[in-house]
């Protein structure tokens, strides 16, 4: 076991003291702790706490008769994405990591010396005994927080470093990712929870030691541990697979189009040299540093979810994995001078993905047998591989031919093809298959699954086309089935179809300059019956439809339609949605657009429609802005290599209550347009039509024609802004501050008054609980705004407060104690 315990390299003797005496790390900001109510993970509990109150909550767990009894935990944030068993607890569903724990229980190193090691380091942390830990056979927990969030994928550094400030001796399961911890103290045990310092105020977070000095110094791989485990062992993964391997596995899974076929061949080879599941999930655990920092953090969370769990079940269950190497040396014995050349082929073929010895026992086996030359064997492998790859090269180039080149091209992970109605139509990668299998049909023997992969693969290759450009004519043009229709000196005129221009989108309406909207207009002015500016809204709103149909954001905006139900917001919504077409149309939430396969849906998108915005959803302004004013930002379809997409989708939301968000500025709030919805159409009141919807479909052709005037029109005299609009943007700014309302509702400011920044912050996420508002604001950040609302931060000694305000709920909680 000494040898285990490699000594990692400290930070120098004056350094330990340096970092227990700074206050670099602020102790006070909240971190979320994951609380199992059951083994199977299908319930939750989210404790919210500061380092020092998780330490106490650890000191006062009861003293337990049985480990069932301990407390379940994992410092990380959950989503609510269940397994199909329920469970919540599995890798793809964790959002975020808190704090890193490791295992250890090789039943030698004592807490109090994993303590020390700690302490040299400067690690603030606290160490709990397991349940079966006796003090002479010790097994105990470390945890230690990090003062910031990180993604799944960042975790592996964090447990490396931990791993090697304490010399190497963490077991490899505390490398599983989702891997939970039973915390709580056997009854009559000698010792308890232990916290470096003996405080837990001092010391620094991993993420605190990497800022100042990095961890590359301190990392050492998770490979100690008692295995229980059946099959192979975490500790020779070195051994089994080199380095070499490790980096073309990196590069298969962050170049190919899709990950799923890349995570299969890897878990493939893994099967076909032993390795159970446990192991795989590890090994793919230490590949994750490596994809992230090449592909994304994103790519290597996808890599460790669903996406493995489906890799593994393909190899195990669908065999995909090479079969056993004693099957093929049966048959390699069981060949003769008398047997078929093909067979003798197919067994020389089968042994080619093999490690080198056992490749080498197959052809000794095939030599003893038949008498074949080890050359022939060699050249029979050799000439196999050269004539399917050039007999697959000449069949994707033929059918890029048979396509015509001019009509076909692949970028931004996807093959388009011009299509004769006037558009370029993106292919799915099952059309592509198709293509290809009916175009080598009668060109080879038997279509195999492995000939279409790689004619199509081939095939991509042949017409790629590098950053790509496409809808590059005229920005002011909507692309109809029957000609691009095109602003001219203000007037729109239409003209064909040019292949040229590589429009990607094309509404289904044909235009038609004299057709009308009667009952649209007559719809239109029952919405807005009885507004003051009901004009400038019917006016605006057809602004907007018109900029939807343009494949650009030049104007930058975006729009809200505010209401209760029955107002006319789903009828609008559905003929916009029918104007623009089905398949031009998205409807991403906006909270969801800081995911980037969320955001890869407004991918060619004329419009993002959101028909009803949850209740207390926080919109990513953020991204939202970058979308709205048409940024280039990084998004991925599933199982398509990562883009650099120029969104051009505008954005309508329709909401029964305005959204939250964290951006005060008016850099979001001036690109939206908000129009509230004041009618009512019931059948009870007589003014409600069921059939409206269907008989407005029969106007689009007029509708098109309103929406392009309107728009003409806003280009030569400006959009127009309704006096209404600008109230109800100006309201939603105020009511889209979290703080400033919690401050209106819950406090008063009263000089002398002065409140802890941790309470008055607990107090908030209540009130926002109790409000439907499931995006809160960290602890930081809501800290600096209650100051920036004109309250001010005070410290005495150790003990910090926020001065000036007296919060109701705080006092109502304490009269009530």
């Amino acid at each position: 076991m000494a040898d285990m315990q490699r000594k990692a390299p400290g930070l120098g003797e004056g350094r330990a003291h340096q970092y227990m005496s700074s206050t670099v790390n602020d102790t006070t900001t909240a971190f979320t702790v994951t609380l199992w109510k059951n083994k199977l993970g299908t319930q939750k509990r989210d404790l919210i706490m500061t380092w020092p109150e998780f330490c106490q909550w650890l000191g006062d767990l009861p003293r337990v008769s049985v480990k069932d009894d301990c407390q379940l935990i994992k410092l990380a944030e959950f989503g609510d994405e269940r397994t199909e068993k329920g469970a919540l607890r599995h890798d793809a569903n964790i959002m975020s990591i808190t704090g890193i724990e490791g295992d250890y229980d090789d039943e030698v190193m004592t807490p109090q010396q994993a303590i020390e090691k700690l302490e040299a380091h400067g690690l603030r942390s606290a160490v709990v005994p397991t349940f079966s830990s006796t003090p002479e056979k010790p097994r105990w927990r470390v945890l230690t927080p990090l003062a910031e969030p990180v993604s799944p994928s960042e975790r592996l550094k964090y447990l490396e470093a931990l791993n090697g400030i304490l010399g190497g001796v963490l077991s490899h399961e505390s490398a599983t990712l989702s891997q939970s911890y039973y915390v709580g103290v056997r009854a009559g045990a000698d010792f308890s929870v232990i916290h470096t310092f003996g405080d837990p105020e001092q010391g620094y977070t991993l993420d605190g030691i990497e800022m100042m000095d990095g961890l590359d110094h301190l990392r050492l791989p998770v490979q100690g541990g008692r295995s229980k485990d059946k099959g192979g062992d975490a500790r020779n993964f070195d051994v089994a697979i080199d380095d070499s391997t490790f980096d073309d596995w990196v590069e298969d899974v962050c170049s190919t189009d899709a990950i799923h076929p890349a995570l299969v061949r890897i878990v493939a080879h893994c099967v076909a040299k032993g390795f159970d599941d446990v192991h795989i999930r590890l090994l793919f655990t230490g590949l994750a540093d490596r994809v992230a920092a090449k592909r994304g953090a994103e790519r290597a969370d996808l890599m460790l979810g669903k996406e493995l769990d489906d890799a593994i079940s393909s190899a195990r269950d669908k065999g995909f994995a090479p079969r056993p190497f004693d099957d093929i040396l049966a048959d390699a014995k069981a060949l003769d001078q008398d047997s078929d050349p093909n067979t003798i082929d197919a067994v020389i073929k089968e042994s080619v993905t093999l490690p080198p010895i056992q490749k080498r026992r197959v052809r000794e086996a095939i030599k003893r047998g038949t008498g074949l030359p080890y050359g022939v064997m060699d050249e029979a492998e050799r000439g196999a591989s050269d004539d399917d790859e050039a007999d697959d090269l000449a069949l994707a180039q033929g059918l890029a031919e048979e396509i015509g080149r001019e009509n076909v091209l692949g970028s931004e992970a996807f093959v388009w093809q011009w299509r004769d109605t006037g558009v370029w139509q993106k292919q799915e990668d099952r059309s592509v298959k198709q293509w290809v299998q009916g175009y080598i049909s009668g060109k080879v023997g038997a279509v195999r699954k492995t000939n279409v992969e790689s004619v199509a693969d081939l095939f991509r290759t042949e017409i790629f086309s590098p950053h790509h450009e496409f809808d590059i004519g005229p920005p002011e043009c909507v692309n109809t089935p029957n000609g691009e229709l095109v602003l001219e000196s203000g007037n729109w005129t239409l003209v064909p179809h040019d292949r040229e221009h590589y429009r990607t989108t094309q509404v289904p309406v044909e235009y038609d300059p004299n057709a009308q909207a009667s009952m649209f207009e007559k719809f239109m002015l029952e919405v807005f019956n009885g507004d003051p500016d009901a004009a400038d809204k019917r006016k605006a709103l057809l602004e907007m439809m018109g900029y939807t149909l343009m494949a650009h954001c030049r104007h930058e905006k975006f729009i809200i339609l505010v209401g209760s139900g029955a107002n006319g917001k789903s009828v609008l919504l559905s003929v916009l949605e029918a104007l623009a077409g089905v398949v031009n149309v998205a409807g991403v939430q906006p909270s969801q657009f800081d995911r980037s396969f969320q955001r890869a849906h407004l991918h060619g998108k004329l419009a993002n429609i959101v028909t009803e915005i949850k209740q207390g959803e926080m919109i990513d302004d953020a991204s939202l802005k970058g979308i709205v004013s048409g940024e280039p930002t990084t998004v991925e379809h599933k199982f398509k290599d990562p883009f650099v997409m120029r969104p051009f989708s505008t954005c309508w939301f329709g909401t029964n209550h305005m959204p939250h968000t964290r951006d005060f500025s008016d850099a979001l709030f001036r690109r939206a347009l908000v129009v509230e919805f004041n009618n009512k159409f019931k059948p009870e009141l007589g003014n409600c039509d069921p059939q409206l919807k269907d008989k407005l479909m029969g106007e689009l052709p007029g509708i098109l024609n309103l929406a392009l005037e309107a728009y003409a029109e806003a280009l030569l005299f400006g959009f127009t802004m309704p006096d209404s609009c600008k109230q109800a943007r100006e309201r939603w700014r105020l009511e889209a501050d979290q703080v400033a309302q919690f401050v209106d509702a819950e406090c008063q400011p009263e000089a002398g008054e002065r409140i802890p920044p941790q309470r008055l912050y607990n107090a908030y996420r209540g009130w926002a609980d109790e409000n439907g508002i499931h995006k809160k604001m960290g602890q930081r950040q809501f800290i600096d705004r209650v100051v920036l609302l004109g309250f001010e931060r005070h410290r005495t000694g150790k003990s910090r407060y926020i001065c000036g305000l007296k919060c109701e709920r705080i006092f109502s909680e304490f009269v009530g104690a």
